[in-house]
C-alpha cells in the first residue's frame, strides 16, 4: 500500500512539541500537497487516540506547499506521546488514503511535575454499551461483549449476574470472568467483587437506524403491491429515544414535530424500528413516537400488556395472559394466540417483520409487513424440541440466525417456511459453539452474510471457513463488519474494511465499537473515544464534541449519529445534527438524568 508523505510538525524540536512555547496557542501542522488534490478534499487529522481534527479543503491552487491545517487549539492535544498521521478522501470517494506517520511527544513546559492521575478508592468499573438485541431492528449490530476493569486499569475478575430470569440459554457463559456476553438487555445486570458491586441499568438509549434524508420520498401510496419492499430502517429518517432514570421517555432528531422532547412518563420498556419507538407504560399501556413519514401506525388497545416488540412497519404485543396482539400493516391485524409463560417469551424485529418465540416450548410465531410484499407467516407454530432454550436469536434480514443451546448456528426460519429474498440460504453455518452471531447482506466478497464467535474466539463466515481468531467482540453494519479482539486492537472486512485507523489495528485498549449506518466509534479503556468513517454520519467530531468526550461508559448509534453515555451521567452526541447528532434541544432532559449505573 503506498502512504502519501507524513505531515510536519514545523514548532516541534526533536520530536518534542512544547506547548508552553506557543505564542497565539494554535498548534501548526503542515501537509504536502499530494497526487489528484482537490477542493473540498476532506483531510482528517490523528494524534493517535486523540479526537480527530476534520478539515475540508478550499482551492488548493491557493495554498501553500505544504499547507498548514488551522485552527487547531492547543487544549485539544493534551500532554503524551502520539503518532500523528492523516486520512484524504476525495468528496466522491468513499476510500481514504493513508500518510505515514511521524512519533511527537507533547508537553507543557510551564508544568514542573507531569499530571497526576485521579485518584480512586473504588476497586472496580464495568465499561460497554448495553448489547441492542431484540430492542433495536435497525440493521446495526452493536456490541455485545462487557468489561470489568480495576482501579489500576487491569482486567477484574467479577461475578456477573442479572436481576430477573433470562429468557435464552447463559449456562454457556462465565459467572466470574473479567469480561461478559449480555444477552438480556432488558434486564439489570450486576458485577460484583467482595464487597462491592454495581448494577447497569437495562439498555436505556435507543436508534432507530434511520438514513433517508428525503422525508417522503419512499413513502408507499398503498399498503399492498409495491414494486420494492418498504419498511427497512433506510426508508426512514434517523433519530434517537432516551429513558430517563425517572422512566420519562425523551426524543430528539428527525422526528414528527409532535414527537420531541418528553414525550411520555412511566415507561418500563422500549422498542425501536426504523418507523419509530413503541413505549409499554407501567400500567399495561402501549404508545407510538413516530419518524415524520411514520404512515400511521397505530399500537394495540388495553392496559394488560407486559412485553412488546417491533420490526419494519409491525408491531407485536404479549398480554399478561400469554397471548399476543399483532398491529400495524400485515395481516396479522386481530390475530391473537398463546404463546404461554410470558417470562419464557422473547418478541424481537427484522427488517421485514416481528417474531414471537417461547425458548421453553419452541412456540414460535412470525408476522411479516404488508409493505414487504405480503411475504408468508406462521399465526403459531412449533419448532419441536431441538428448538428450546437457544442461546439467542439474532435478526437477519427478513429471517433470523438461531443459535441453539448447544451451540450450533442456522439461518431461521427454516426451509418449510418460504420467504422473498431470504437471508441467506436457510440452514445450518458451517460454525459451531457459537456465543455471538452478526448478518449483512453487503460484504461483497466475505461471504453471504453471517458472521459467527465461537467460544475458542474464530470468526467464521458462512461461506468462508474461519476468517480470524482472538476475537473477543463483533458489530457492524449493512456493508462492514467490525471485529475487536483479545489485545484491544481493531479490523474490519467488508466495504469499509479499509479505513480503519492505523493506531486501532495495533494494541489500543478499544473495549467496543460501535456503528452508524456509514461510520465508527471505538470507545477505548480509559473513557476517551476514537471515530472513523463519513463525517456526515458521525465519522468526524470538532472540539466542541471531542471536549466532552471523556468518562464514557457506552456508546450507541442510529443511522447518522452517535450518543455517548459517560459516568457522570452526562448524554454527548454527535453526527447529523437533523439526524440525532444535536440534541441541545433536550439536553436540559437529558444530563443528569440518565445514568449507565443504577
Amino acid at each position: 500500500m503506498s502512504f502519501l508523505s507524513a505531515p510536519i510538525l514545523p514548532q516541534a524540536v526533536g520530536g518534542v512539541l512544547d506547548k508552553s512555547k506557543i505564542s497565539d496557542n494554535t498548534i501548526k501542522v503542515a501537509i504536502p500537497k499530494y497526487e489528484g488534490i482537490a477542493e473540498k478534499d476532506i483531510i482528517t487529522l490523528h494524534f493517535t487516540s486523540g479526537t480527530p481534527i476534520v478539515y475540508k479543503l478550499p482551492n488548493p491552487e491557493k495554498l501553500d506547499d505544504p499547507f498548514i491545517i488551522p485552527n487547531i487549539d492547543k487544549s485539544q492535544v493534551p500532554d503524551g506521546e502520539y503518532n500523528l498521521y492523516y486520512l484524504v478522501r476525495h468528496i466522491t470517494s468513499v476510500d481514504s488514503r493513508f500518510s505515514d506517520a511521524i512519533s511527537v511527544k507533547v508537553i507543557d513546559g510551564t508544568s514542573t511535575q507531569p499530571p497526576v492521575k485521579p485518584s480512586t478508592d473504588v476497586p472496580f468499573f464495568v465499561i460497554g454499551a448495553r448489547s441492542t438485541l431484540y430492542s433495536t431492528a435497525n440493521a446495526l449490530y452493536g456490541p455485545q461483549r462487557l468489561t470489568a476493569w480495576d482501579k489500576d486499569n487491569k482486567p477484574a475478575e467479577v461475578n456477573w449476574t442479572y436481576a430477573g430470569k433470562t429468557k435464552t440459554d447463559r449456562s454457556w457463559q462465565k459467572t466470574t470472568s473479567h469480561y461478559f456476553y449480555d444477552v438480556a438487555p432488558h434486564l439489570p445486570l450486576i458485577a460484583s467483587l467482595g464487597d462491592h458491586q454495581v448494577t447497569l441499568n437495562p439498555l436505556n438509549i435507543f436508534g432507530n437506524g434511520g438514513t433517508s434524508d428525503s422525508l417522503y420520498a419512499t413513502q408507499p401510496t398503498a399498503p399492498r403491491n409495491e414494486a420494492l419492499p418498504f419498511g427497512l430502517p433506510e426508508d426512514f429518517s434517523s433519530s434517537f429515544a432516551a429513558l430517563l432514570d425517572n422512566k420519562g421517555l425523551v426524543t430528539w432528531g428527525n422526528m414528527n414535530s409532535r414527537n420531541l422532547g418528553l414525550v411520555a412518563r412511566n415507561v418500563k420498556k422500549v422498542a425501536a424500528s426504523g418507523v419509530g419507538y413503541v413505549a409499554l407504560s407501567a400500567d399495561g399501556s402501549l404508545s407510538f413516537w413516530g419518524v415524520p413519514n411514520d404512515i400511521g401506525l397505530s399500537v394495540p388497545s388495553g392496559n394488560d400488556y407486559v412485553d412488546v416488540g417491533i420490526g419494519s412497519t409491525s408491531l407485536i404485543a404479549l398480554r399478561s395472559n400469554g397471548y399476543y396482539a399483532v398491529s400495524g400493516f400485515n395481516e396479522g391485524v386481530g390475530v391473537t394466540n398463546y404463546l404461554g409463560a410470558t417470562d419464557s417469551v422473547l418478541l424481537f424485529g427484522n427488517d421485514t417483520g416481528v417474531f414471537g418465540f417461547n425458548t421453553d416450548t419452541a412456540e414460535a410465531t412470525w408476522w411479516v409487513s404488508s409493505y414487504a410484499g405480503g411475504q408468508p407467516h406462521w399465526p403459531l407454530n412449533s419448532l419441536g424440541s431441538n428448538y428450546v432454550h437457544p442461546r439467542a436469536i439474532v435478526p437477519a434480514n427478513n429471517g433470523a440466525i438461531f443459535i441453539g443451546q448447544n451451540g450450533s448456528a442456522e439461518f431461521w426460519p427454516p426451509p418449510l417456511v418460504p420467504a422473498k429474498n431470504p437471508a441467506g440460504n436457510r440452514g445450518p453455518l458451517v460454525a459451531n459453539n457459537v456465543i455471538q452471531a452478526v448478518y449483512s447482506i453487503d460484504w461483497s466478497g466475505f461471504g453471504t452474510g453471517a458472521a459467527c464467535l465461537d467460544d475458542s474466539e474464530q470468526i467464521y463466515l458462512d461461506s468462508s471457513g474461519i476468517i480470524s481468531t482472538g476475537v473477543a467482540d463483533m458489530s457492524g453494519n449493512r456493508q462492514t463488519l467490525i471485529l475487536r479482539y483479545n489485545d484491544g486492537s481493531v479490523d474490519a472486512f467488508g466495504k469499509d474494511h479499509r479505513i480503519v485507523p492505523p493506531e486501532l489495528r495495533s494494541k489500543n485498549n478499544v473495549v467496543q465499537v460501535t456503528c452508524t449506518s456509514q461510520a465508527y466509534a471505538a470507545l477505548h479503556q480509559d473513557g476517551t473515544v476514537t471515530v472513523w468513517g463519513d463525517p456526515n454520519y458521525g465519522g468526524a467530531i470538532d472540539y466542541s464534541v471531542s471536549s466532552q468526550l471523556h468518562n464514557v461508559r457506552a456508546i450507541y448509534a442510529t443511522g447518522k449519529a452517535f450518543a455517548a453515555l459517560t459516568s457522570d451521567n452526562r448524554v454527548v452526541t454527535w453526527g447529523e445534527n437533523i439526524g440525532g447528532g444535536n440534541s441541545d434541544a433536550v439536553q436540559s432532559l437529558l444530563n443528569g438524568n440518565i445514568s449507565y449505573y443504577a
